[in-house]
């Protein structure tokens, strides 16, 4: 079915997420290729805080199954070079794009910072994203620990849409950072 669904739509690039589903992707898009005498690339994009194990199969998959890696940020471009072994032009920095400029409160018009209870002339640093522990928000609660040691000038917030925050809130009281 997948095969048919590639080659029916005439897609060119896969573009795989997760790992989980990447071998099976990979090899449709193989299949799609010959069927059709033509090349469907197999993107792999890393994203996440997992390291990649050190496994004998790990290469292969990412150096042979894969097309092109895009990593979100040097730090995992880095680790799959270091970890894989595969060729450097294998492997693509794509940054999340942000413009800064239209989230400046002077072009919002307010500032949003007071609404979550964060104090004037703070520097506020904030994690976006679902309460999963691949997303790191115990991490960013224990860097967060860490910053106040030295700039006491500074609100953390942990923007998400879960109901379930006790773990966060035991993590933040343990680290003496519950009010910041």
């Amino acid at each position: 079915r997948l095969v048919g669904l590639l080659r029916r739509h005439r897609m060119n690039v896969v573009n795989v997420h997760r790992s989980e589903s990447l071998v099976l992707f990979a090899a449709a898009a193989r299949l799609a290729s010959r069927l059709d005498k033509r090349k469907i690339q197999v993107v792999r994009r890393r994203g996440g805080q997992r390291v990649i194990r050190k496994h004998f199969i790990n290469p292969w998959i990412y150096g042979k199954l894969c097309d092109r890696i895009i990593a979100s940020c040097d730090a995992i471009r880095e680790n799959l070079l270091k970890r894989l072994y595969v060729r450097t032009e294998h492997v693509r920095t794509l940054r999340q794009g942000i413009d800064e400029a239209h989230f400046t409160p002077e072009r919002r018009g307010t500032d949003p910072r007071p609404g979550f209870g964060c104090k004037a002339g703070h520097q506020t640093v904030a994690l976006i994203g679902r309460i999963d522990p691949i997303k790191g928000h115990k991490d960013f609660l224990e860097a967060a620990g860490l910053a106040l040691k030295k700039f006491r000038e500074a609100d953390f917030l942990v923007l998400t849409y879960t109901t379930e925050w006790s773990a966060l809130e035991r993590v933040a009281e343990k680290l003496g950072i519950g009010k910041n």
